[in-house]
C-alpha cells in the first residue's frame, strides 16, 4: 500500500476581507486602511530563474519560451506573457489575464507547480491541472496581472491579480442553488513566495463596497480539477474518498505533487 505524499510543496489559501465594521474579528470584515488594489509592475524581474543562485525568490513575466518547461501531456498551456514565481525549491507558473485553457475562463490562475533543478530551472515534473478559488460561485475576473514584488530585495516575490468577483460560467448553474449570493466586489489575489520556502501563499483580499458587514465563512470554495493526472490523499482517509472534514488534501503525482490547506481550518 502506498503511503500518503509528504515531501510536497504546500499551497496555502488565505482570505482577508476589508471594510468599515471591526466589531467582529472572527470571520467578518476587518479594517485594512493601508490596503490598496493598485497593480504592480507588468514585467517584474528580468531573470527569474536566477533565483536559486542568488538565494532569492523572484517573480517575472515570461518574455519567451526559454523559461517554459512543461510536460507534453500538460492540461494548461504556459505561454509567453504568463508569469513565473520561483525560488530554489519550487516554481509556480501563473496565467496572465484573458482567455484560459481551464474550466474557469478568466485567467489569473496557477498553471503549474514544479520542482526546481540544480540549474535553477523548473524541471517539468508538474502534473497540476486546475484549482478554482472562489467565493460563492464567483472568482476573480482579472483586470490586470502584474508583479507586486519581484524579490530582488531579498524578500517575498508576489504576483498580483486585480479585478472583480464574477460568476464562473461553467459552475454558475450548478452552484447557483448552493451559493445564491452574488458579491461582484473588487478584489486582489496575491500569489506569495518567500526565499527557500516550500510554501506558496494565496492571499485573497476584497473591499466591501456595501453598507453591511459581510460574513464569508460559508461561501469559501476550493474546487479541485486535479483527478485526471493526480491521485488525492488525506491524512485522515489516505487514498480513500474523504468521509468528512480533513486537515488538508494532498495530490500525488508520482515524482512530484502538492498539498493544499486553508489557515482558516479544516477543509470539507
Amino acid at each position: 500500500m502506498r503511503s500518503s505524499v509528504r515531501t510536497v510543496p504546500l499551497l496555502l489559501a488565505a482570505l482577508t476581507a476589508c471594510g468599515e465594521d471591526t466589531s467582529d474579528t472572527s470571520s467578518a470584515l476587518t479594517a485594512c486602511p493601508a490596503f490598496t488594489l493598485e497593480p504592480g509592475d507588468v514585467d517584474g524581474h528580468p531573470d527569474p530563474t536566477g533565483a536559486k543562485a542568488a538565494g532569492q525568490a523572484r517573480a517575472g513575466r515570461i518574455a519567451d519560451t526559454s523559461l517554459i518547461v512543461q510536460a507534453e501531456d500538460r492540461r494548461m498551456q504556459i505561454r509567453p506573457g504568463d508569469y513565473l514565481l520561483i525560488n530554489d525549491r519550487m516554481a509556480v507558473y501563473i496565467e496572465d489575464g484573458g482567455a484560459s485553457d481551464g474550466y474557469a475562463p478568466f485567467g489569473g490562475e496557477i498553471l503549474a507547480v514544479d520542482r526546481v533543478g540544480e540549474d535553477g530551472m523548473p524541471m517539468g515534473l508538474s502534473r497540476y491541472n486546475e484549482t478554482v478559488v472562489a467565493l460563492s460561485n464567483e472568482m476573480v475576473k482579472p483586470e490586470s496581472v502584474t508583479v507586486l514584488a519581484d524579490g530582488s530585495d531579498g524578500g517575498e516575490a508576489v504576483v498580483r491579480v486585480v479585478g472583480r468577483l464574477a460568476p464562473i460560467p461553467i459552475m454558475d448553474e450548478a452552484l447557483g442553488v448552493l451559493f445564491p449570493r452574488a458579491y461582484g466586489l473588487p478584489v486582489a489575489l496575491d500569489y506569495v513566495l518567500a526565499p527557500s520556502s516550500p510554501k506558496l501563499v494565496l492571499r485573497l483580499t476584497l473591499v466591501n463596497e456595501t453598507d453591511e458587514p459581510l460574513n464569508l465563512t460559508l461561501d469559501e470554495l476550493h474546487a479541485f480539477f486535479q483527478y485526471s493526472r493526480l491521485q488525492m490523499a488525506t491524512p485522515q482517509d489516505g487514498y480513500a474518498d474523504p468521509k468528512g472534514q480533513v486537515s488538508h488534501v494532498e495530490f500525488d503525482g508520482g515524482p512530484w505533487g502538492f498539498a493544499w490547506r486553508s489557515p482558516a481550518g479544516p477543509l470539507y
